[in-house]
């Protein structure tokens, strides 16, 4: 409706709602839900947070002269072929997230222009604000094979040797490469732009093997199980959705709503 008064909310017919002492027990069933996922949520929250402090003690990512460019230890934005019109997971640039490691939201959409990607690949964001907003995530929801594609203002990084997926999202989070990139931004104001190239000009030690497998031993797993705690989330959020209607409407209870539960 393009307006609504108060009128037209008296005339609403509402449904039938259950009893105050049954929608108490539906609030409480779907908000075990709730708590679950905010739980999951946190977990890997904690667990970023404690790879990128063993990030930093193991590696110093500060610019050195003798060091090597960045652009020599990861890919950046490697080719994929997909083909233009066809359906693939596209990621956009709302749903990459802020100072956090995993991608909640993704659609199926017609390739257009945009970065390709496969799993174990990381996105960054180039373009202001979402660049200084720490817009910065994994790609992990993709089929085996499979490629994705999103906006044209990612930068894509890419493992490469014994350099891992985690620790190219750790080196994007450090406040040395984040700054050094933002400080690095051109173009008019409101559309500054960081260029890939710049890797080429960031020069770091290059980091000891033994560090990249101890490093490598513990994040990598911590990063899978990440991406299995957002899995689950979304699947009690679907489970949520599709419960809520149902137990308001009577067409199930909360005792059959909870074996259900139990269930999963």
């Amino acid at each position: 409706m393009a307006h609504l008064n108060v009128a037209d909310i008296r005339n609403f017919e509402m449904p039938t709602l259950p009893p105050i002492e049954e929608q108490r027990s539906i609030a409480a069933t779907l908000g075990a839900l709730d708590d679950k996922i905010d739980s999951n949520r946190c977990a890997i929250g904690l667990m970023e947070q404690h790879v990128l402090s063993r990030f930093q003690q193991l590696f110093d990512v500060q610019q050195d002269p003798a060091g090597f460019p960045i652009s020599d230890l990861v890919h950046l934005n490697r080719r994929h072929k997909v083909a233009k019109g066809s359906i693939a997971t596209y990621v956009g640039m709302s749903s990459l997230p802020t100072f956090f490691p995993v991608v909640d939201d993704w659609e199926s959409k017609a390739v257009g222009s945009g970065q390709k990607f496969v799993n174990g690949d990381v996105l960054m964001a180039r373009i202001t604000p979402c660049l200084e907003n720490g817009k910065t995530a994994v790609v992990d929801m993709l089929d085996d094979g499979e490629v994705g594609w999103g906006s044209t203002e990612y930068v894509v990084l890419s493992p490469r040797d014994e350099i891992s997926t985690p620790w190219i999202y750790c080196l994007l989070r450090s406040e040395d490469v984040r700054g050094w990139a933002i400080r690095r931004m051109t173009g008019s104001s409101g559309r500054q732009r960081f260029s890939p190239d710049g890797f080429s000009q960031y020069r770091v030690p290059k980091p000891c093997p033994e560090a990249l497998d101890e490093f490598n031993e513990e994040a990598i797993p911590m990063f899978l199980r990440m991406s299995q705690l957002r899995d689950e989330s979304k699947k009690l959020e679907a489970l949520r959705d599709s419960l809520l209607p149902e137990l308001l409407s009577g067409r199930i209870r909360v005792p059959e709503a909870a074996a259900v539960l139990v269930s999963r």
